[in-house]
């Protein structure tokens, strides 16, 4: 990169000095020339005024103060070379037309007598007593061409050195701004999966440099967190799959071992009880690394929310203790069926599993989105812990068991199928000691809702 940088550093500049170079040659080269054309038009204005002065083109209207760089020839009305400078006496008139009185008109062309080298040629028109006099006076361009050519040879010999110190101070400069960027690249180079803890030292002069440098550490202590977490999901994975295996071999062992007739029924059931639930954690292991990978797919058709939730309410007086108590509203939200009743499930079994007696469910529409709020009165989450409890494998109270606890993939499972939905999955607070209290929120169907069943 910093050689690239140079390199094009350096062809930007080249494109400059070339145009710079070639610009003030152009420029020189016209005002050297305007200046010439100046002084030729002033030294012929001295003849065309002695002319007039005299009223008569003679020889002696030339004079000798006009040194030898200037030219002059005086032509008559009929183009006649009736006066001369000395150099070019005898040639033929430099211009094949006269001038009319008391115009001026410069040109820059070749005489046809010197071939080599162009003129700066002022041609003015003067009355006389014998008619219109043209008063030609020529200047050579030798020494503006020769100026000319000095500037494009230094120009020639500047422009390569320009560009080549022009290079050498952008290549190590290139050097110099990117150093802390290779210093960056040689520390995440070191970095491995194994320790993430390293970051990158950060240059503090607040320039890209230095944001990049800010980025790329919080991008290494995400990494950090998702290693951590990944690896903390297998160990619980494999530690949650290891005890209804281990149950499954210890029971076959111990049947193989003493293969008693009367035992059979019972082992069954033990072994039949634990693939049940192994295949319940597998399930929800799949579940949530679909989600992981590229979110959950879902069938979006109208549900009846109010039923669904008045289904999951029966069930649970069924299977717990706890009371029981249900106010819904009629409610349509769009989704699949079968999921949101799996997220609604898992929310109701959280709630009788720490109820101390009594789990609530409301279902109401706030603000044209359907909310959907399951209460328990149990020991309630501490402030700090209402986003942990949606962490895979997390169970706040460390003395529950497996079963009383659960696999602790409810509520991570509930809201990755809220999240499908276009919803959300929070636990509100509450004051110590009320309980906990769960808020699902998903969208409404596009047609209004039609009054639930009971």
């Amino acid at each position: 990169m910093q050689t690239r940088t140079a390199i094009s550093a350096t062809l930007v500049v080249a494109a400059a000095l070339a145009v710079l170079v070639a610009g003030l040659v152009l420029v020189q080269r016209v005002m050297l020339t305007d200046a010439l054309v100046g002084l030729t038009r002033d030294q012929g204005a001295l003849v065309a005024a002695a002319v007039a002065g005299s009223g008569t083109a003679g020889v002696d209207v030339i004079p000798p103060t006009l040194g030898d760089e200037v030219i002059v020839q005086v032509l008559a009305p009929d183009l006649r070379v009736v006066a001369a400078s000395p150099s070019i006496d005898g040639e033929a008139p430099i211009v094949s037309g006269g001038q009319p009185a008391g115009q001026v008109r410069t040109e820059v062309r070749r005489l046809p007598f010197v071939n080599e080298t162009r003129y700066a040629v002022v041609l003015q028109g003067v009355a006389t007593s014998t008619g219109v006099v043209t008063v030609v006076a020529a200047r050579s361009l030798a020494s503006v061409d020769a100026a000319t050519w000095s500037a494009i040879q230094a120009g020639a010999l500047a422009f390569p050195l320009g560009v080549l110190v022009v290079g050498l101070v952008t290549y190590r400069a290139a050097g110099r701004a990117l150093r802390p960027v290779e210093t960056m690249r040689r520390h995440v180079a070191e970095i491995t999966a194994h320790d993430l803890s390293e970051r990158v030292p950060d240059p503090g002069s607040g320039d890209e440099i230095s944001r990049l440098a800010a980025t790329l550490n919080a991008m290494l202590t995400r990494l950090e967190a998702s290693a951590a977490g990944q690896r903390r999901f297998v160990s619980d994975a494999s530690h949650e799959l290891r005890s209804p295996l281990a149950t499954i071999r210890v029971t076959a062992e111990v049947a193989a071992t003493h293969p008693t007739p009367a035992d059979w029924r019972t082992d069954a059931e033990v072994v039949l009880a634990e693939a049940a639930r192994l295949e319940e954690l597998v399930d929800a292991l799949l579940l949530l690394a679909r989600d992981d990978e590229h979110g959950l797919a879902i069938a979006t058709r109208e549900v009846d929310l109010a039923d669904l939730v008045a289904q999951e309410a029966a069930r649970l007086r069924r299977v717990s203790p706890a009371d029981v108590g249900v106010e819904l509203d009629p409610v349509v939200v769009r989704g699949d069926r079968e999921s949101l009743s799996r997220a609604v499930r898992n929310l109701t079994d959280n709630a009788a599993r720490y109820a101390t007696s009594r789990v609530d469910l409301r279902l109401s529409a706030r603000e044209g989105r359907p909310v959907l709020e399951v209460s328990d009165d149990g020991p309630g989450i501490p402030p700090d812990k209402l986003e942990a409890v949606f962490d895979r494998f997390v169970r706040l109270d460390p003395s529950r068991d497996r079963d009383t606890g659960g696999s602790g993939l409810g509520l991570p499972i509930a809201r990755a199928i809220a999240r499908a939905h276009g919803g959300t999955l929070h636990a509100a607070p509450t004051p110590p000691g009320t309980g906990a209290r769960f808020v699902l929120e998903v969208p409404l169907a596009a047609q209004p809702p039609s009054a639930a069943s009971r």
